[in-house]
């Protein structure tokens, strides 16, 4: 999210943190308008939790 929506309040939790790699979380294409839809998105390849990470 890169702006408060507050119709979500209340049916999403939001959870995590970026630890390093925020210069790759930048280049996420982001969506225009006001749907933020994006042709084409990207797509998470990898992802660790913190809490099952060895």
């Amino acid at each position: 999210m890169f702006e408060p929506a507050s119709h979500l309040n209340g049916q999403y939790t939001i959870w995590g943190q970026v630890v390093e790699g925020m210069d790759l979380v930048d280049q996420i294409k982001r969506g225009s308008g006001g749907g933020g839809t994006v042709s084409n998105p990207d797509k998470i390849v990898k992802l660790s939790v913190a809490a099952d990470a060895a």
